[in-house]
């Protein structure tokens, strides 16, 4: 159990940064109509209020992907990128990790032959294309390559690279595929001593594996002695062994490869879960594994599939994102949901997840049962009994540390219908789906549902992206920009708003912005989001520009943007696109009705070639206070000839 007065144990000596550096507020939505104390709540960045938000990439982003990722409190960049220089500067609080592939030499040049792990017939081992398993065991023999530091094995070699990362920009590495074990077909056929005998024949399992671990325990050993090396976090997990060496893990796919759900519970809270301290624990919700046996089109739009694992990482000290996962595009895109709004709201739990019994199992060993956590402010609630499930108010109390009674889902826009804003009670529940199917493991497996409540009313809007492609940055639940007349797709140019710049994964990351030369209005760019909460909206409008600089071909400085908001209203701004590249530019604060009536649009009755990337609507609140009437035509006008 988390104790209370332990939430402020933890701190780290910041970075400095790199220049001055201007601290602008942060642009996230989500609005309490009843102020929630969380504010009051002090936190370090390792140990921030609930729901805490992380994200590892292993690309290099666009210049846009600093502004996507401005909310997170940890992220994972490419060692030595410009956008880890640039995202420090803007955030010098955050946790910055740079990532490595060391146990297969990701990115590394010059690997001699003799540092691979064979088998006996001397045939390295396969991992993905273009990469492969490396030896980092004792028997790992000396080799100078040539660069000055003589004979050495892998994981020298290894340290010497990580030597070379900037570690006054990062806070530690984050090491992909950290297994705490070979895999299987290397334990079956391998020859770490290159002997000609299989090791498992020679050593004997309990032998092989301890030799892996010591290896991996040894690396860690030696890492963190590296100047300004602070945190080392590694991908999937590895082994129990491991855990106590380093500050955390990754639930890569969850939970593909850390299930079945009653699995991972058991193992991965925060006082089972032995890493160093502070914990830095990342949360991926894959979204393809539960798409896969119970889909949703598109599969963004799985939010279910996003609640269960959102509910299920606050089981835990983790830090949450969702991306579409290994099994559809790689980790190629990241996707916002109403419930990242939230972050920190919640304040710290008041205890350990906790089971609500009298609940009713489905017929598979790996059904886990219904679990609350409490919090501050509110409660997390998984079902992971493999059948739907109600819960009351009542049944919440009578488990509630903090002796209260009131429970809200929170106003949501993006599934309204779930997210209503309606407080739990005896006669209206909360309902959670459940069901199981044969995915990954031997017996059925359990796919379920979750919520996140609020002991007050609370609304959550995250911004509304509508972008140029289903999959690129357009958000969950709205559909992409519609083209009428001849608009070009491109990647052709520099600042457009998406997030990866080396990802092709067919429609997850495709043609950056479109572009229209300049014309009598015939070409139109029509932005339409979809609008769960009605309310007052703040409309930004998003370019870059084409070639390898502004001045490359002449960009327009009147492109017009007629935007038609409450009640088929409509008016139009002007768009000055030869200057302000690379950020949301304002468009106005105008009313929006629920669903998809309103929208804005671009046309190229224009001096210059008009640029059509990316619109967003940020929810400002109701419309009290505003004037969402047009006024009413005026009577009796008299119009009078000039001589």
């Amino acid at each position: 159990m988390q104790q209370r007065g332990d939430r402020m144990k933890h701190s780290i000596q910041l970075k400095k940064p790199l220049k001055q550096i201007v601290i602008k507020g942060s642009l996230t939505t989500g609005l309490a109509f009843l102020v929630i104390c969380c504010a009051a709540i002090q936190a370090q960045p390792l140990n921030p209020p609930y729901p805490r938000l992380g994200v590892f990439t292993f690309s290099g982003q666009t210049d846009a992907g600093i502004e996507i990722l401005k909310d997170f409190d940890i992220i994972a960049f490419p060692p030595n990128d410009d956008n880890a220089i640039a995202f420090r500067n803007q955030n010098p609080n955050r946790v910055i990790l740079a990532t490595s592939g060391c146990l297969y030499a990701y990115g590394m040049t010059g690997i001699p032959e003799e540092w691979y792990y064979h088998d006996t017939a001397g045939e390295r081992f396969l991992l993905w294309p273009g990469a492969y398993l490396m030896n980092i065991t004792e028997f790992c023999p000396r080799v100078d390559i040539g660069d000055g530091d003589g004979p050495k094995t892998f994981i020298d070699h290894c340290l010497k690279d990580l030597e070379k990362i900037d570690f006054t920009i990062y806070d530690g590495v984050f090491h992909d595929w950290w297994w705490g074990g070979m895999g299987t077909a290397a334990k079956n056929t391998g020859d770490l001593n290159s002997n000609g005998v299989i090791d498992l024949d020679e050593m004997g399992i309990d032998s092989l594996r301890n030799l892996w671990q010591r290896a991996l325990i040894r690396f860690h050993e030696r890492e963190y002695q590296i100047p300004g090396l602070d945190y080392v976090t590694i991908q999937i997990g590895a082994d129990w062994d491991i855990w106590p060496h380093v500050h955390g893990a990754c639930f890569e796919d969850w939970p593909i490869y850390n299930g079945p759900w009653y699995r991972w519970r058991g193992r991965y809270t925060d006082s089972r879960t032995p890493t160093k301290e502070p914990k830095i624990m990342l949360h991926n919700g894959s979204i393809s594994h539960f798409n896969n046996h119970f889909p949703t089109d598109p599969y963004k739009d799985n939010y279910r599939a996003v609640r269960f694992a959102f509910a299920s990482c606050l089981f835990t000290r983790s830090f949450f994102y969702v991306d579409e996962g290994n099994q559809i595009g790689h980790h190629g895109n990241i996707h916002f949901y109403d419930e990242f709004e939230a972050k920190g709201m919640l304040g710290y739990p008041l205890a350990e997840m906790v089971q609500m019994t009298g609940k009713a199992l489905a017929a598979t060993d790996y059904a886990g049962g219904l679990w609350v956590r409490f919090f501050d402010n509110g409660v997390s609630v998984v079902n992971a009994t493999g059948l739907p499930q109600t819960v009351t108010a009542s049944e919440l109390a009578a488990l509630d540390p903090a002796g209260a009674s009131q429970y809200y889902r929170f106003r949501g826009g993006q599934d309204p219908v779930f997210n209503s804003g309606q407080e739990v009670t005896e006669a209206n529940p909360l309902v959670l789906w459940g069901d199981t199917k044969r995915a990954n493991w031997p017996n059925d497996e359990v796919f379920g549902d979750g919520a996140m409540l609020f002991r007050s009313p609370v609304t959550l809007v995250t911004p509304v992206v509508v972008d140029n492609t289903p999959n690129n940055q357009t958000s969950p639940g709205s559909e992409p920009v519609q083209y009428e007349g001849t608009w070009v797709n491109s990647t052709d140019g520099e600042l457009y708003y998406a997030y990866y710049t080396n990802r092709d994964y067919g429609p997850f990351q495709q043609d950056a912005f479109f572009w229209s030369p300049a014309g009598d209005g015939e070409n139109v760019a029509r932005y339409i989001p979809t609008i769960g909460v009605p309310g007052m909206y703040e409309v930004f409008e998003w370019h870059g520009y084409r070639g390898g600089s502004p001045g490359s071909y002449t960009l327009a400085s009147n492109v017009p943007a007629r935007i038609i908001y409450g009640g088929g209203q409509d008016t139009t701004v002007t768009v000055d696109q030869t200057g302000r590249f690379g950020q949301w530019n304002s468009l106005g604060t105008f009313y929006f009705d629920l669903g998809i009536t309103g929208s804005v649009e671009l046309s190229n009755d224009t001096d210059g070639i008009v640029i059509s990337d990316a619109i967003q609507f940020v929810f400002k609140g109701s419309a009290e206070g505003y004037d969402t009437q047009a006024p009413a035509p005026p009577e009796g006008v008299e119009v009078i000839p000039l001589d």
